[in-house]
């Protein structure tokens, strides 16, 4: 007890809480980065597990052939963690993107959209087509965004799996060193208390910071669908659609490559040209959409492996100076908890000194009487 008192001290503690964060990032940024010493087992996860978990991006029909060619043979059926289960939502993600489905524009939306003075100008019936497509594309793209915000909370959080396991390997290892005369047990007993300790509020102070870079990251990738919502004529409209229509013939937009990630159908009969002309607008858009959301989500990544070795030094720390501004790592209790434990412990050792010194005291009564005896037994046997 006194020396689970001893590694429980707020400064002993700090350190093995600087200790703790670093094994911890260590082995985050090899999960991310990716590492073949680990059993998959126990933390991976195959795509099935993931979207039965953390919902779908695209139906099971999108994904199909097209899927292996994106992330490779046996891709959905692999075990995978870390980055390449991120590496993989993101190829799901780009697969849910290219499947979106088209939505028909009806005459009463065009009529509305039109007003007053416009309904027979070419120009702004195709203009009006358009607004009314991206407006259906973009609120798919929204329930899209929602449900890539809820996989990137589950992958990244199962992150915490590996680097926490082997962070509790290494502390226990660093607690257990710093017991010189412990006994083996006792060792193993103060690099558990301290491991339980550490663990859930690291996990609570990653949660939160994933959280918050998570909503940070989906606010921006909302922004790119605002821009595009915006009144007609309006400013941000035109600096957003204009370099869709404006791309180089050589660039990868050209009309091959952003058939694959938009169908006709969005407006009836009698319109190919303009369906046409929708749809290739629709499926730039969708592409461009999709590159930013992963660049934003890549980034966001990087951002919060740089942020977190800060945010659970600077939230471990205030645990081990103010333990009674938190209920994470309550220390005051374990080492009033402790404290009562040391006492039982010395209660219990007077108890067995006053047993000891009344077995010593019967004891000695008992050869006292023993040698007093033995002379009356000689003068007996001498007599006889």
């Amino acid at each position: 007890a006194d020396e689970l008192l001893e590694e429980l001290a707020p400064s002993r503690l700090r350190g093995l809480c600087s200790k703790y964060v670093s094994l911890f990032m260590e082995r985050y940024d090899l999960t991310i980065a990716g590492t073949v010493a680990t059993d998959t087992a126990p933390i991976g996860q195959t795509l099935a597990q993931e979207r039965a978990e953390a919902g779908a991006l695209c139906s099971d029909a999108a994904l199909g052939a097209d899927f292996s060619a994106l992330v490779g043979e046996g891709g959905a059926g692999a075990r995978l963690f870390g980055g390449a289960q991120f590496h993989r939502l993101l190829r799901e993600f780009e697969l849910g993107v290219r499947s979106l489905p088209s939505v028909l524009v009806t005459d009463e939306q065009l009529s509305n959209a039109l007003g007053v003075d416009a309904q027979h100008d070419a120009l702004c019936y195709g203009r009006a087509v358009c607004q009314a497509a991206m407006s259906h594309s973009l609120s798919q793209h929204h329930e899209l965004l929602t449900r890539l915000a809820s996989r990137v909370e589950h992958v990244v959080a199962r992150m915490l799996l590996h680097a926490a396991a082997t962070a509790d390997e290494g502390i226990s290892a660093a607690a257990g060193a710093g017991a010189l005369r412990a006994t083996a047990r006792r060792s193993r007993m103060i690099s558990e208390t301290i491991g339980g300790f550490l663990r859930r509020p690291v996990e609570e102070a990653f949660s939160s910071l994933l959280r918050e870079s998570l909503r940070e990251c989906m606010q921006a990738c909302y922004t790119d669908i605002r821009s595009v919502v915006a009144p007609r004529g309006g400013a941000s409209e035109v600096s957003t659609l204009w370099p869709i229509f404006a791309s180089p013939a050589n660039d990868v937009t050209e009309d091959g490559e952003v058939a694959s990630w938009a169908v006709g159908g969005w407006v009836g009969s009698g319109e190919s040209a303009v369906d046409a002309l929708v749809t290739r607008l629709v499926g730039a858009w969708r592409r461009q959409f999709a590159l930013a959301v992963k660049r934003k989500v890549r980034y966001f990544l990087i951002s919060l492996a740089e942020r977190l070795p800060t945010h659970l030094l600077r939230s471990l720390h205030t645990m081990c100076d103010e333990p009674t501004s938190t209920s994470s790592l309550d220390v005051a209790s374990a080492r009033a908890a402790l404290l009562e434990h040391k006492a039982g412990l010395e209660t219990e050792h007077a108890r067995a000194t006053q047993l000891l010194d009344r077995f010593y005291s019967l004891r000695g009564q008992l050869e006292e009487g023993s040698r007093a005896d033995r002379p009356a037994e000689a003068l007996a046997a001498g007599r006889g």
